[in-house]
């Protein structure tokens, strides 16, 4: 792409040089700037058969918003700080879950909006809307760093004001709003293309562990029928066994919590369940204990082919198995060790693959299908029915599963590393047009009649 021909030093502090013509200014003094409000939750004549759409900081998520979080009546309107947005502003997340502080999204509907975002609403004689969505997208890690370095802090109006804008020729932000529209637009596409591989990736990736650890790899195996949920046929010289006659499964009990003085820099891991991840077990994010606290518990001091099943919560499902274990290690309350009695009768890989299919998963989820803070029972773990191979088969499968789990992993980890380069080029790409290093001007875009035209030529 072309550079400008003139560039001067910039008075903006995240610019060092803007093209010679361009300006600057202060986002308070383009655009008019409040914070909506909140109807009370408890007054039902404010929710209840409502048509006016009222947006939370999670809706920025949408980047360009078209469903608002819920309604409300004219009521709450009337009775509350809640303000009307209308379409074609921007709103900016002033607090939030997770990433949410600090992202920008455009409405594209008329709406209104709660108390921990700010609405910005350009005037449109000195500032396009869209350029401006664009500019502050591309600085959303600056922004966000604005509030603090506690994920608690938030952003404020006042801070929100003093947020430095570049100033193009309005024709020029219009055309600079277009090409990167068209640009974006298109990143996000192969984006979302990649990851609906990933997902369909990971489906098959699913199914063929199912199949494998319920039927099989041979291609045709003489079967059998079996009374056992979820099951119909088996192949024939398998058998369905409890699972509380193959494993031990065992549980931190009693346990009200550590003290801080209960953490040490290094010596006994202490696994809780974000460390549990569904591929790998990390040791380098674990928090370590004191041997007192370690020694107290000895049937949970973890040994290689234990299998770790959280039991508890959002990850409630997630099982890893112990293929290494680099220090010893124990586990929190939500993590059930089961651990196998006999191994010439059942392999623990066997047995964490069988875990991770849908077979069993389907089970969990029926399990906790209605709870309101997700648990596993250790006696419904116990009880569960699996499907028992000769041991010889079971190691068959183990080798047939992981080798074609590799080729879907190597698979998976390519296309990631694509969409993070994808992702990485599409804010380059925003910091690079906003700022004025690639001018854009001169871009058409190229309509296919366009492109005949010229091949004619």
């Amino acid at each position: 792409m072309d550079k400008y021909n003139n560039y001067k030093n910039s008075k903006l502090e995240w610019i060092d040089k803007m093209p010679f013509h361009w300006k600057s200014s202060k986002l308070k003094w383009l655009s008019d700037i409040y914070a909506g409000g909140t109807p009370n939750t408890n007054n039902a004549d404010y929710w209840e058969k409502g048509t006016i759409p009222w947006l939370n900081s999670g809706t920025v998520n949408q980047k360009r918003i078209k469903t608002p979080s819920n309604y409300i009546t004219e009521l709450a309107v009337l009775n509350s700080s809640t303000k009307w947005v209308p379409k074609g502003s921007l709103v900016m997340a002033l607090a939030g879950q997770g990433k949410t502080k600090g992202i920008v999204a455009i409405l594209e509907i008329n709406a209104t909006c709660n108390q921990s975002m700010a609405a910005i609403i350009p005037k449109l004689k000195e500032i396009n809307n869209e350029f401006l969505f664009f500019w502050l997208d591309s600085n959303y890690q600056r922004i966000r760093g604005l509030a603090g370095s506690e994920l608690r802090d938030g952003l404020n109006l006042e801070i929100i004001g003093d947020l430095p804008c570049p100033l193009p020729p309005l024709k020029e932000q219009i055309q600079i709003a277009k090409y990167l529209k068209h640009r974006t637009d298109l990143i996000d596409i192969i984006i979302k293309q990649k990851n609906e591989l990933i997902d369909l990736l990971k489906e098959k990736q699913l199914v063929l562990i199912s199949e494998a650890v319920t039927k099989g790899i041979e291609s045709k195996p003489k079967m059998k029928h079996v009374s056992a949920e979820g099951l119909k046929k088996i192949p024939k010289d398998w058998t369905i066994k409890p699972l509380k006659r193959l494993i031990s499964l065992k549980g931190r009990l009693g346990w009200k919590g550590l003290k801080a003085q209960e953490y040490v820099e290094s010596g006994y891991g202490f696994l809780s369940t974000p460390d549990i991840k569904r591929d790998t077990i990390d040791f380098n994010t674990i928090n370590f204990i004191t041997e007192a606290r370690y020694l107290e518990s000895p049937e949970i001091m973890l040994e290689l082919g234990d299998v770790l099943l959280v039991k508890d919560g959002s990850t409630l499902g997630i099982v890893n198995i112990i293929r290494e274990l680099p220090i010893p290690a124990t586990v929190n309350s939500s993590i059930g060790v089961l651990r196998v009695f006999d191994k010439k009768i059942l392999n623990p890989n066997y047995l964490f693959w069988l875990i991770k299919s849908d077979y069993i998963q389907s089970t969990i989820s029926k399990l906790r299908a209605g709870q309101g803070v997700p648990h596993l029972f250790q006696k419904d773990i116990k009880n569960f029915s699996i499907v028992l191979p000769p041991i010889e088969v079971q190691n068959r499968i183990i080798e047939f599963i992981e080798n074609k789990n590799q080729v879907f992993n190597d698979l998976i980890t390519k296309l990631s590393e694509e969409i993070k380069k994808l992702k990485e080029y599409h804010q380059s790409i925003l910091l690079e047009v906003t700022t004025g290093k690639i001018d854009v001007r001169n871009w058409q875009l190229k309509t296919k009649k366009a492109l005949n035209g010229r091949g004619n030529k």
